[in-house]
Order: C-alpha cells, then sequence, then structure tokens
C-alpha cells in the first residue's frame, strides 16, 4: 500500500496458520526496493498470535487475519 506521502507499507497473504522466516522474503525484498519510503511489511495470516519476526536483521509482522476483521475465525 502506498500513503499519500509515498511512504511504502508492505503487506503480504498467506493461507497458513504457521509462519517462518522465509515467509518474509518478499517484504524483505520489498524494502530494499523501498529504501527510505519503505515503512513497514506485514504478513497477514490464519494464525493466532501477533508474531514480529526477523529476516535479514529487519523486523516484520505476522498478524492474524483475525485482528483486522475483529473476530475470532478459530472458533466455530
Amino acid at each position: 500500500m502506498e500513503r499519500d506521502d509515498g511512504k511504502i507499507i508492505g503487506v503480504e497473504v498467506k493461507a497458513s496458520a504457521s509462519v517462518k522466516q522465509q515467509d518474509f522474503k518478499g517484504l524483505h525484498e520489498l524494502e530494499l526496493y523501498g529504501g527510505d519510503k519503505f515503512v513497514r511489511g506485514v504478513l497477514v495470516y490464519t494464525g493466532a498470535q501477533l508474531l514480529p519476526m526477523r529476516y535479514k536483521n529487519h523486523v516484520y509482522y505476522a498478524v492474524p487475519i483475525s485482528f483486522l476483521l475483529g473476530s475470532d475465525l478459530t472458533k466455530k
């Protein structure tokens, strides 16, 4: 996503309940490309925990989709 001021927020969506460091490779590439314009990288996934993840000395975040939707999708 690009803000009005030109800053970039990378968002990636993964249909999985778990994440690995390698899952943040695309966000890392975007950060390298965006340079000073890159603000943050977020990977949305189906897990239950907000997780800060380090990939090549950069911190990104895994965010449960339920946080964005305001509901607990793990309950049936």
